[in-house]
């Protein structure tokens, strides 16, 4: 019976230490993540997307990983919501939580650094049934009182992607 206990025990312990999919890729700088992309594109001055990539984090959950670089100044970037607009193709924009007309779907959030072995990062966790996009656009823009305002940031646009 104790050895049956220890070995539960033991099992609990390996499984709670294990690392999870998306801590280990950010943890190496998306170095060993082979879908990532490099991008080394300027969003607006001090700030470079230099990688992209999605990581599967449950049955329908991903993680939008921008990985920028690495002396990105927290304040600056944190004034900031990241635009995230997807272009679907036909299966996919039925795959979509609402209906519309057009083929587009966004995924903004407001900008929160993270910081994983002086990798920096700004992630966004959405949940979607949707497996790819025909093209995503990445800008930063401002929001003011609720309202949209442009900062002149380069729109960035990844082609083809699966996830």
């Amino acid at each position: 019976m104790k050895s049956v206990l220890l070995v539960l025990m033991l099992g609990v312990v390996f499984v709670s230490c294990k690392k999870d999919a998306l801590t280990k890729h950010l943890e190496t700088g998306l170095e060993d993540y082979d879908r990532a992309r490099p991008v080394n594109e300027i969003l607006i001055a001090g700030i470079e997307l230099e990688k992209f990539a999605i990581i599967k984090t449950g049955a329908e959950t991903y993680s939008v990983v921008l990985k920028l670089n690495d002396d990105v100044i927290k304040e600056e970037v944190e004034k900031y919501t990241v635009a995230l607009e997807a272009i679907l193709d036909d299966e996919n924009k039925l795959l979509r939580d609402y209906e519309a007309e057009h083929n587009k779907k966004g995924f903004n959030f407001k900008s929160e650094l993270k910081i994983v072995n002086n990798h920096h990062y700004l992630i966004n966790n959405i949940e979607t049934k949707m497996k790819r996009f025909k093209s995503l656009d990445i800008w930063l823009f401002l929001l003011e009182n609720e309202e949209y305002k442009s900062i002149g940031s380069n729109r960035i646009q990844i082609r083809n992607i699966g996830f």
